[in-house]
């Protein structure tokens, strides 16, 4: 998924309160690449990409599979909004980067889950969980970087 050397990925973990819904979530957050849904196709002129693994202690079916990969992608947008980060292209509010990927793992221990939208607790905690593992894989960058 990435050539950045897992030193630098960090991990964040949430859990329910009554302790039925547990995620875990890993990320390498290189922003030199970040860009703008809808940007001209170019090359940035730095390197960077946004990974996730998001794993999930449950049972997710198809359709919330799916739910999760868009609650990822909208808190990774959200992620980079709240820090004003731009397109290395356009200077527009960043979405991404040109090379991200997001990967969703359901472990398949514990109870059926059928939805993970913005109106669920697991929704709710997937997305802080990948927000979280963001946050401090930026001040793990940082800090490697000094």
């Amino acid at each position: 998924m990435t050539a950045v050397e897992q030193r630098f990925q960090s991990r964040a973990d949430r859990y329910s309160n009554d302790g039925r819904f547990a995620v875990r979530a890993y990320a390498t957050a290189g922003l030199g690449n970040a860009l703008a849904a809808g940007d001209p196709v170019a090359i940035a002129p730095r390197f960077g990409t946004i990974n996730l693994i998001v794993a999930i202690a449950g049972t997710l079916s198809e359709e919330a599979l799916l739910e999760c990969v868009a609650i990822v992608t909208e808190a990774k947008a959200r992620f980079l909004f709240e820090r004003k980060v731009l397109s290395a292209l356009s200077g527009a509010i960043a979405t991404g980067t040109g090379t991200d990927c997001v990967t969703i793992l359901s472990l398949g221990v514990g109870g059926a889950i059928l939805n993970v939208g913005k109106h669920t607790t697991a929704g709710s905690l997937i997305a802080l969980s990948a927000m979280d593992a963001m946050g401090k894989n930026l001040v793990l960058r940082r800090g490697a970087l000094l």
